[in-house]
């Protein structure tokens, strides 16, 4: 864990989900809690503001979404490119 940390952009991610997932508060005595805790606090000292933690998820989850469809987006570019675009003969602009 402690390798991950050394990233500076990974680091404030990893701070800023545990922030996400521990924003509705555990225990006190929930040991796992208490390990998330002072992880997120390695990983982001200065602490995090709601909306920081809430931009830094939607970066996140938009990251996730261009890598996971990031093969459908080559492939139409690829057809675009050899066939252009359709109904391109009906565009005005």
């Amino acid at each position: 864990m402690a390798e991950l940390l050394r990233d500076k952009r990974r680091a404030d991610r990893i701070g800023r989900l545990i922030s996400e997932m521990l924003r509705p508060t555990a225990p006190a005595s929930d040991p796992l809690a208490a390990l998330i805790g002072e992880v997120g606090a390695a990983a982001h000292p200065g602490g995090l503001t709601e909306a920081a933690a809430d931009a830094e998820i939607a970066a996140t989850k938009v990251d996730r979404w261009l890598e996971e469809n990031r093969s459908a987006m080559d492939a139409w570019n690829n057809y675009a490119e050899q066939h252009g675009l359709p109904l391109a003969e009906f565009r005005q602009f």
